[in-house]
């Protein structure tokens, strides 16, 4: 099974495939030192369905084209068995299904995989027990697939006869390679593709919720602001109906709301009041009055004080009587006021 933490750019520190060759001549092992096989080979082996598909394209493609008989593929990780494909021209030819079983003729495979050799042999004789027949092969190789973690698999061909291109040629190497090379490169660029478009659909669904969520948000949102402007809407009612001027303001002085009776007096609609403060309404010395009570109110958490003043070319007297409001956050808000007549009852607040 195929670590789930490897991924292709795990192996990037594989610049290459290191063939070794033993019991061969000069001429070959210096052919075949200079080839630089594709390192993806390796990542290959992480996923069977990946190696799979490698072997499945390339093994006919290189049999084929070289004039081999046949060719296998092993590749493990981590000690186990993750891809294993064999192609034959010849379909009642099973060495390789049965080479591994027959135990003397195990060495090769054991140099292979077990020490990272390539194995290099002509003119064999594989005895099958179970049907007690001979294959004659005139040529075997066997291509170990390392890392600096150990051996991970191997490739091997084979000839039965010698009709074809020889394993002797020097071009037999580079075009294994470039065989796996082009394959590895197309499948890898598929899987990149289809991790990429994974990754958009993901993606895709994720923006979809997230925007299922704002909607759900922004309802319930648009909710709570209806119910808010409903509250106050119903809260102005209530303050509207109050026969007394009421104000209320923020810590700077400037009006956040009023009743109807505050508009009479300054003769302005509230519209034209918030945001505002005493000095757009009133002389400089009735604004240093009230700001004065104002304060008063700030020390001691409420005020009551009776002034005269003018406004709307109409002299007035009123008790303005004050008291501090808090926010939610506890902080002080301001000041509401309501001003009543010098005759009328109001037991000393609100």
């Amino acid at each position: 099974m195929a670590d789930a933490h490897n991924t292709p750019t795990d192996y990037e520190y594989l610049e290459r495939l290191t063939l070794e060759l033993t019991d061969t001549d000069e001429e070959l092992l210096r052919r075949i030192d200079d080839i630089e096989l594709i390192s993806n080979v390796l990542a290959a082996a992480n996923r069977s369905t990946v190696a799979k598909e490698l072997f499945e394209e390339t093994l006919p493609l290189i049999c084929n084209s070289l004039g081999f008989d046949g060719a296998a593929a092993y590749l493990i990780n981590r000690g186990r068995q993750v891809a294993r494909m064999k192609y034959s021209l010849n379909p009642p030819f099973l060495f390789e299904q049965r080479f591994r079983e027959v135990s003397v003729n195990k060495e090769p495979f054991n140099k292979s995989l077990v020490h990272g050799e390539t194995f290099v042999a002509e003119d064999l004789d594989i005895y099958y027990p179970d049907v007690h027949d001979y294959t004659e092969i005139s040529a075997l190789i066997i291509i170990p697939i390392k890392s600096p973690c150990g051996v991970v698999g191997c490739i091997t061909f084979y000839l039965v006869n010698t009709g074809g291109v020889s394993y002797r040629s020097k071009n037999f190497l580079p075009m294994v390679s470039a065989y796996i090379g082009d394959a590895l490169r197309r499948i890898w660029a598929e899987e990149l593709l289809k991790r990429e478009r994974d990754k958009f659909a993901e993606l895709s669904v994720q923006h979809e919720c997230a925007n299922e969520e704002l909607r759900a948000s922004n309802d319930e949102l648009e909710s709570y602001k209806n119910k808010l402007e409903a509250s106050n809407s119903l809260l102005q009612t209530v303050i509207d109906r109050i026969p007394h001027p009421v104000i209320w303001k923020n810590v700077s002085g400037e009006y956040l709301g009023c009743n109807k009776e505050w508009e009479r007096v300054l003769g302005a609609p509230r519209s034209e009041i918030i945001g505002k403060s005493n000095k757009d309404f009133f002389p400089q010395h009735i604004t240093e009055t009230f700001d004065k009570n104002d304060d008063e109110a700030y020390t001691y958490g409420k005020s009551e004080v009776t002034i005269s003043y003018n406004s709307n070319n109409e002299t007035r007297i009123g008790v303005f009587v004050k008291s501090v409001f808090y926010e939610p956050d506890g902080k002080v808000g301001g000041i509401i006021c309501i001003i009543y007549p010098p005759d009328c009852p109001h037991e000393g607040g609100f």
